[in-house]
């Protein structure tokens, strides 16, 4: 009859020293991944507030070019400015005030300047120094020059008017001019003005229209 064996296996433990390699081995992996998911993070940060930028410096220049063509015809020496208020490109929903909020600043305006050989630059500035007594602005909505039919119904495009922290005044415009007789061939010309709160006037718009 064969015997059993009946010896005992002894288990060894992990010594103190082993224990504090490990727990440190695991703290060094654990800082590496954070930071480089910081980074990550950072990075994306930076990518979105650089498209948030170039989103609304392109909402500017469509603004200049289709809504408020005087603002650029202002502009007749290098080095001459003229600004866009980002509550303008809002109200006109060229852009989006979370994108706006994404600065995170204050009374930002898009600064438009004009450079060497014609050319145009574009810059993102939060100084409320640049609207102090400037006046507010009116933008015609529709053709200028506007041609309409004889003895067809004459109905004003629209306009909008903003004060110089981009404050929405458009019910305050008046309206004069010439009044429309669409059974008269001819040119007319309407009027547009506005005064902000401040008591400061807008330069007068004027829509040419020929029957």
């Amino acid at each position: 009859m064969k015997g059993k064996y009946k010896g005992k296996c002894k288990v060894r433990g992990f010594s103190l020293i082993e224990i504090i390699a490990v727990i440190s081995i695991l703290l060094v992996i654990t800082l590496v991944s954070i930071s480089g998911v910081t980074r990550m993070i950072n990075k994306s940060e930076d990518v979105t507030l650089e498209m948030v930028t170039e989103r609304i410096i392109d909402a500017a220049k469509l603004y200049s070019s289709s809504y408020d063509r005087n603002i650029l015809s202002n502009l007749t020496s290098v080095g001459d400015e003229s600004y866009v208020t980002t509550r303008a490109l809002v109200t006109l929903g060229l852009v989006n005030q979370e994108e706006v909020d994404r600065l995170e600043k204050e009374n930002i305006f898009v600064v438009i300047k004009l450079e060497e050989d014609n050319n145009l630059s574009y810059s993102i500035e939060h100084d409320e120094s640049l609207i102090v007594g400037a006046p507010p602005t009116i933008m015609l909505i529709g053709d200028d020059p506007m041609y309409i039919n004889f003895g067809s119904n004459f109905i004003d495009p629209g306009f909008f008017a903003f004060d110089a922290n981009g404050e929405n005044i458009t019910s305050s415009v008046v309206v004069s001019g010439d009044t429309i007789n669409t059974f008269v061939v001819g040119e007319y010309t309407i009027e547009y003005n506005v005064t902000d709160d401040e008591g400061i006037s807008s330069d007068t718009v004027t829509r040419t229209v020929v029957v």
